[in-house]
């Protein structure tokens, strides 16, 4: 499942439908990627809310995986909430590629959410190539929720 935030699924349309298309699902990031610590429950709940026509009005993931009690009490009312068990910080630009595999694979286990990142200084291309052939391998599968 891809998690994506609204805006960049509305300027980049092509991209979500190809994934669409090839039998990915899309979730809810928000439309604009907030920090819900820093953001007050009305403006969150609606940025949630205008994401739903670009992304997916069933599933969302909160940006930073922070949320308030109340947020998390009308996120849950609406969405199937989903959070992560394992970050490989692929955009930590302090890290190597064999760094981040390494967090991968020392760390996945069945069940595992794993979370990786599409920006400009993300590594997680660098790896995905090498990781899911590797998971086959090692017994894994990957499965849509």
């Amino acid at each position: 499942m891809f998690f994506c935030s609204g805006r960049e699924a509305e300027l980049n349309r092509v991209i979500v439908n190809k994934l669409t298309e090839e039998g990915h699902s899309i979730g809810n990031h928000g439309y604009m990627h907030l920090n819900g610590w820093k953001t007050g429950t009305r403006e969150y709940v609606e940025n949630a809310k205008k994401a739903d026509q670009f992304t997916s009005s069933e599933f969302f993931r909160p940006p930073y995986g922070k949320m308030t009690m109340r947020q998390y009490r009308s996120i849950s009312a609406r969405y199937r909430l989903i959070m992560w068990s394992l970050m490989p910080y692929d955009f930590d630009t302090s890290l190597t590629r064999a760094e981040i595999s390494d967090i991968l694979k020392k760390n996945v286990q069945g069940g595992s959410v794993i979370v990786m990142h599409d920006n400009p200084t993300a590594r997680a291309w660098e790896i995905i190539d090498e990781f899911i052939p590797w998971c086959l391998e090692n017994g894994f599968r990957f499965v849509t929720l």
